[in-house]
This record gives C-alpha cells, structure tokens and sequence, in this order.
C-alpha cells in the first residue's frame, strides 16, 4: 500500500513532482505515469476549474500524490477541494498567523476546526464517509505558502501553528514583494529565501519549493527543502518540441 502523502511529507522525504496549468485528464495521467511523486494541481494561475480538478486526481491515483492549490484562503474554496479528493492542500499568500489559523481551522473536521461534513468524491460518493471523516484531519496535508515579505517577517509564528504541515516558498511573488519581480537571484530575494529556510528548518518544519531548472532544485535538495516541484506541464511541452523542432532543423534540410 503507498504511503500517505502528510506522512511522507512529514518524515521530510524528498518528493520531485511538477505544477499542472493544462486543464484536462491527458497531461494529468501521463505525467503521473512519468515517474513524479507528486502533481501540484494549479487552481491559482491556471483556468483548471473544480470538476477539472476532480478528473485530474482521478486520472492520476494512485501513481501520483495529488496535491491542488486554492485559489485563495476562503473557507467555500479549502473545502471543495477537499472534498474532490485532494490529498492536500497548497494554500497561496499566507502572510499572518491569524491566516494561518484560518485555513487550518476551514481544513480540518471538529473538534480541531470546523470543516462541514458533505458527499463527494472525497468520501467516495457516501460509501465510505465515516472512515473519511475519522482519518482526514490526521491524512490531508495544509501546506501554506510564503511568497510574500510580510509572510516572511511573520513566518515564526506561522510554523508554530498546529495543523501546518509545510511552508512552500514562491519565489516569483516573494520577488515581487520586494518589487523586483523574476529577480529571483536579487540579493535580498535570496537573503528571504534563506531567512524561511532557516526559520523553517529550526522549527522542524517541512519545507517546498518551485524551480523551472533540475540544477537549482538540486541545491535547495542539499540545504533541506524536501518538496519539490519541478517546472510545468505547458513548460515540458512547448520545451520538448522546441527541442525536437530545432534538433530536426539542425539535421536536415527541412
């Protein structure tokens, strides 16, 4: 039987997965065909709607974790994903304790928050709701992230929040915050970058990470970060056929 995802993720195991942007089943079930750990589904940045999502995780189980991203930290959001069937949750622009707090508390079933009970395809349409609802809170991973300066500044007393499991770091909108979008490797988006490792590292708690090149999540591997996503769906697509087009060009008359 695989492993749960919360536990692996809390044993600190490096996972390799990749963001899905495409909406659609295809992308979902080859890339989890592909060898990755896990699939971080992208409801944030992507037109991937709720049902969209729901296929997704059923295309992909169980060669892959299937891990969605909100699209904000409301309550309606957290747990319709939730009970698509998720198994877990990637929470964008958690800046505040308070916030934090929040999304836990919408995450999990009382008495440890206050998630409404539904059926979905997370219970298994009905046929399985009580042991559902006996091991999501222990199960379903909440991973926030911090990608903003303000999330920074305010991330010890985010790691000390029971219910988080992981601080994702995004880089591109940490950049931003400091208004030096894409500047990735700006000195003082760098020196951010190091103070969540740190900050994380000395609570004990899990760390992830986006990157577009192997090379740089290699060495975010070497300092601690466990999980990782590596690139997207759109990018492994226009990529590889700009590489077999150039490749068949360079060889040829064509």
């Amino acid at each position: 039987m695989r492993t749960n995802f919360r536990k692996r993720l809390l044993n600190k195991e490096p996972m390799i997965g990749t963001l899905l942007t495409i909406s659609g089943t295809e992308a979902a079930e080859i890339l989890s065909k592909s060898g990755f750990d896990w699939l971080f589904i992208d409801m944030e940045h992507s037109a991937i709607g709720l049902h969209d999502a729901q296929l997704m995780i059923q295309a992909a189980s169980p060669n892959a974790h299937c891990i969605v991203r909100v699209p904000g930290k409301d309550e309606i959001w957290i747990k319709r994903v939730l009970d698509i069937g998720a198994e877990g949750i990637i929470v964008p622009q958690v800046n505040t304790p308070q916030e934090a707090r929040q999304v836990v508390n919408f995450a999990q079933y009382p008495p440890e928050g206050k998630r409404s009970a539904g059926i979905a395809k997370a219970q298994g349409f009905g046929t399985e709701l009580n042991q559902y609802i006996e091991n999501a809170n222990k199960d379903i991973a909440i991973i926030t992230q911090c990608e903003h300066k303000d999330g920074v500044k305010n991330l010890p007393e985010i790691v000390s929040i029971e219910g988080i499991d992981c601080i994702f770091i995004g880089p591109y909108d940490l950049s931003g915050s400091f208004n030096k979008l894409g500047k990735i490797d700006d000195p003082e988006v760098q020196e951010a970058i190091e103070t969540i490792k740190k900050t994380c590292h000395q609570a004990d708690m899990a760390t992830g990470i986006f990157g577009t090149q192997p090379d740089a999540l290699k060495e975010h591997k070497k300092t601690g970060i466990s999980l990782l996503a590596l690139s997207t769906d759109s990018l492994m697509l226009s990529g590889s056929a700009r590489q077999l087009l150039n490749n068949m060009k360079s060889s040829s008359n064509v």
